[in-house]
């Protein structure tokens, strides 16, 4: 059995605060607000990137189409298809961040704002942009100490790769499909090298 519980990642004792940072602010606005929706939009915006590997151009160009969560091949709890050069099907290893993928594709169910079919849009329905979520990131991380900040959006990815090398039992070509790279030809992170055995890689 794969060990793929999200709070024992390697990394998530890093990123607790941040995470928590989400419930306190959800809970200064009533659950039918616009400001409520806003923020369970970010959370899991940046939970795509953390816990599916994605980068924040990827996940912004998410259609629902893309999300099939019924589909259950083994050690997944169903899939994202990412169209881009490099097309792949992405299985998410830590299954509690799909809870909050689940519940925000229910609040936008019957939204008649979605552009273009996009997940995530504005409030007026706009495309989003990766410098409109790093304000976004900026915005949380005020509420956090310096220590506690998430300084980068693409901290999140790096985050996600570190983990799952960690991951005893999953095969090279699974990481190398999640991630979008081949791992054994690029130059490593020596932070994201779980030990002396594993072939890593540089991701950006």
């Amino acid at each position: 059995m794969v060990e793929t519980s999200f709070y024992n990642r390697f990394t998530y004792p890093k990123t607790k605060e941040f995470w928590d940072t989400f419930d306190k602010t959800s809970e200064e606005y009533s659950s039918d607000s616009l400001n409520y929706i806003t923020v369970k939009r970010d959370k899991v915006i940046f939970q795509l990137c953390y816990s599916y590997g994605l980068r924040i151009e990827e996940v912004l160009n998410l259609a629902l189409i893309d999300c099939n969560f019924s589909s259950q091949p083994p050690e997944s709890y169903g899939s994202i298809y990412i169209q881009n050069v490099n097309s792949r099907l992405i299985y998410p290893v830590f299954h509690e961040a799909t809870e909050d993928v689940r519940k925000y594709l229910d609040i936008i169910s019957t939204d008649n704002k979605l552009c273009n079919n996009k997940i995530f849009t504005t409030i007026k329905g706009n495309i989003l942009s990766k410098h409109y979520m790093e304000n976004r990131l900026r915005f949380y991380n005020s509420k956090l100490s310096l220590i506690q900040r998430i300084e980068s959006i693409n901290l999140f990815r790096q985050y996600y790769i570190a983990d799952i090398l960690r991951i005893k039992g999953l095969s090279q070509s699974f990481i190398n499909n999640q991630i979008g790279n081949n791992i054994t030809n690029n130059q490593v992170y020596l932070h994201l090298q779980p030990d002396k055995t594993c072939i890593g890689g540089r991701y950006v």
